[in-house]
């Protein structure tokens, strides 16, 4: 299992987003922790990736 922890800065814009799940799938991570996503609770569905089914986030 692997186990990943960033710090991303923001991820308001698609590209930000977009390079990140690449980034990970290079990674093979199966547990991500992301901190300061910088996005409100309503903008959270922004995340949803289909290898990463569960989200869990905290403002």
């Amino acid at each position: 299992m692997v186990l990943s922890s960033l710090n991303v800065k923001g991820l308001n814009s698609p590209f930000k987003r977009s390079s990140l799940w690449r980034e990970l799938f290079k990674l093979k991570c199966d547990i991500l922790f992301i901190q300061e996503t910088h996005l409100i609770a309503k903008d959270s569905f922004r995340l949803h990736n289909k290898r990463f089914p569960q989200i869990y986030h905290s403002h």
